[in-house]
């Protein structure tokens, strides 16, 4: 009998490649608008208005409303305000 030895070739792992150029500035670039839109979140501010109790004196809030409209419109400085 013939015993034959057969050696296996060990395959090795291929090499990690670093992640390319174009890669990397796409991430960069995703990153900073991502940023970017989370710092420009505009605050809304809600004025109150109560044409029974309210005072155009009043700060517009809700425990010292506005009674008109008018006094509103005043105060407003457009969208966001």
């Amino acid at each position: 009998m013939l015993s034959h030895s057969v050696s296996r070739c060990a395959r090795k792992a291929p090499p990690r490649r670093m992640p390319t150029q174009s890669f990397v500035l796409t991430c960069l670039i995703a990153g900073v608008c991502v940023t970017t839109s989370m710092n420009n979140v505009v605050q809304a501010k809600t004025y109150y208005l109560d044409a029974r109790f309210g005072k155009d004196k009043n700060a517009g809030t809700a425990l010292s409303p506005w009674k008109t409209l008018q006094r509103a419109m005043i105060n407003y400085s457009g969208p966001g305000s």
